[in-house]
């Protein structure tokens, strides 16, 4: 039921841009790759794609993501959590003097689809001879900025708040134009 609602409210949230879509096409494609540092967590390389659909408004613009990252606990061998996130984000960009590049800010929503293992060895329970496999979503909120160089490059950083599992990532990417 936690998941529905959350999946609804979050296509809620995205389709609530009303008469905004009627602009909106398929623009370009940018994979990416991040430097992850998840609270707790070792610090780990991701990977990701944003998908940029166009503009909301003339100041906004909307993009959809997508990351894996994957990492273990210190200490801990074999514990392992990795994290698949889809989302939805807004980017304003700044207007700046310099046609070199662009800074921007971004924030959006994303629903981060975690999945862990513990093996025999950590769970140092007595008699307990198995493994433990789990998964949950979460929401999270997505906040970030970066600076876009004649829209074929990119650099960015990215604080990524949920629940027990925070992130901080930088990293960058390239951009491929698929439409005007």
């Amino acid at each position: 039921m936690k998941k529905t609602a959350i999946l609804t409210l979050t296509l809620a949230m995205i389709l609530g841009a009303g008469g905004a879509w009627a602009g909106m096409s398929l623009l370009s494609v940018s994979p990416r790759v991040d430097y992850v540092a998840p609270s707790d967590l070792d610090g780990t390389i991701g990977v990701g794609a944003v998908v940029d659909v166009g503009a909301l408004t003339p100041m906004f613009g909307l993009a959809f993501t997508a990351d894996y990252w994957s990492s273990n606990l210190s200490g801990y061998d074999g514990w392992d959590l990795s994290d698949f996130a889809l989302g939805a984000r807004s980017r304003y960009n700044l207007v700046i003097d310099n046609p070199a590049f662009v800074p921007y800010f971004t924030a959006g929503l994303a629903l981060h689809f975690f999945s862990w293992d513990l093996p025999e060895a950590v769970t140092g329970l007595p008699g307990y001879s198995a493994s433990v496999d789990d998964s949950e979503t979460k929401l999270g909120l997505d906040l970030g900025g970066g600076l876009d160089f004649n829209n074929n490059m990119f650099i960015e950083a990215r604080y990524r708040v949920v629940s027990d599992v925070d992130q901080f990532t930088i990293g960058g990417g390239f951009s491929f134009n698929l439409g005007n």
